[in-house]
C-alpha cells in the first residue's frame, strides 16, 4: 500500500498486479494504457461496491448502484453465445450520464433479454414505462433485438431507420472513442482557460468497466483491448455516451435537462487522499 502511493503510475500498476486487493486487479497489465494513465487512476478510486450483485444465468452476473428518478438509457454489446466475447449492457441515467447498473457475461439471447429487463425493472422500477430506452449495438445481434421485442422492451431506433439498434461503423467508431477520451479525461483546459490536470467527469462506479478502459490499447492503429482481455463494457459505455445526450424520455411530469452544473460530480480528491492514508475508497 504505501508502494502504491508513493510511485508513479507504472509502480501503481505493477503494485496492483504483485499485491491484488480484489479480483479484478490481478488481470491488470503492465501495458502502456491509451487513456491517462493518471485519469485512470482517479477513475479507479471512485469505483465502488454495488448495492446488489445478482447471478442472472450460469455466466451472466447483473451489478446495481443506484436507483434513479431521470430516465435511462441502457446500451448493450452483444455477442454469440459460444465466442469468445461477453455480453454487456450498461444503464445510464439521461441526465447526468452516471453509471447506475450493469449486465455482462455469457447467456442465450433469451437469458440476456431477461437481464435487460431486470435491469430496467431494479433502476427504474417497471420495464412497461416510458422512462427508458434500450439501444443494442446490432453488428453481431444473433435475435436479442427479436427477443427484447417480445417482451415489450422499448428499443432506440436511429433517426430515420426503421430498424432498432446502433450500427458500428469506420464512421461511428472514432466518434465513440472520443466520448470515451471527453468521459475520462475530459478537457484540456478549465472554464478560464488555464491547462487542467486530467481527469474522469463522469460517474463510473463498476471497478469492471474501469478495468477494461485501462485495458484499452492502441493495437497496430486500432484501439483495442490486449489479447486476453475485454472490452465489451467498455464499448457499451461508448453507445450511451454517445446516445443518451441526444435523448428526449419524458419520465413523470418533467423533461428537464440538467444543467452542467447540477450534474453529479464524485469528490474524487478526497476518495485519493484516502487511499494514500491507507484506506479504500469511499
Amino acid at each position: 500500500r504505501a508502494h502504491y502511493c508513493r510511485g508513479g503510475a507504472r509502480d501503481r500498476r505493477l503494485a496492483r498486479i504483485e499485491n491484488p486487493e480484489d479480483d479484478s486487479t490481478i488481470f491488470v497489465s503492465l501495458h502502456e494504457p491509451w487513456l491517462d494513465a493518471g485519469a485512470l487512476d482517479t477513475l479507479d478510486a471512485g469505483t465502488r461496491p454495488p448495492t446488489e450483485r445478482v447471478r442472472l444465468a450460469e455466466k451472466l452476473i447483473g451489478e446495481i448502484w443506484d436507483s434513479t428518478t431521470e430516465p435511462i438509457l441502457i446500451a448493450v454489446d452483444t455477442a454469440e453465445y459460444g465466442g469468445r466475447d461477453f455480453k454487456a449492457a450498461v444503464a445510464v441515467g439521461t441526465h447526468t450520464i452516471g453509471v447506475v447498473g450493469v449486465v455482462h457475461g455469457k447467456s442465450l439471447e433469451s437469458d440476456f433479454a431477461e437481464a435487460i429487463v431486470w435491469l430496467i425493472e431494479k433502476t427504474i422500477g417497471s420495464s412497461r414505462g416510458r422512462g427508458y430506452t434500450v439501444c443494442v449495438e446490432r453488428n453481431r445481434d444473433t435475435g436479442l433485438i427479436q427477443e427484447l421485442k417480445r417482451r415489450g422492451v422499448r428499443l432506440w431506433s436511429e433517426r430515420g431507420q426503421k430498424r432498432p439498434g446502433f450500427l458500428t461503423t469506420r464512421r461511428t467508431r472514432p466518434i465513440l472513442l472520443d466520448r470515451i477520451v471527453e468521459a475520462i479525461e475530459g478537457p484540456d483546459e478549465n472554464d478560464d482557460g488555464t491547462p487542467r490536470k486530467l481527469g474522469p467527469v463522469r460517474v463510473i462506479p463498476s471497478a469492471e468497466l474501469a478495468m477494461e478502459l485501462r485495458g484499452l490499447q492502441d493495437i497496430d492503429g486500432k484501439i483495442q483491448a490486449g489479447k486476453g482481455a475485454h472490452d465489451d463494457l467498455a464499448i457499451a459505455y461508448a453507445i450511451a455516451l454517445f446516445v443518451a445526450p441526444s435523448l428526449k424520455i419524458r419520465r413523470g411530469a418533467s423533461t428537464r435537462r440538467v444543467s452542467t452544473a447540477e450534474t453529479a460530480r464524485p469528490d474524487y480528491a478526497a476518495q485519493l487522499a484516502a487511499i494514500d492514508r491507507g484506506g479504500g475508497p469511499s
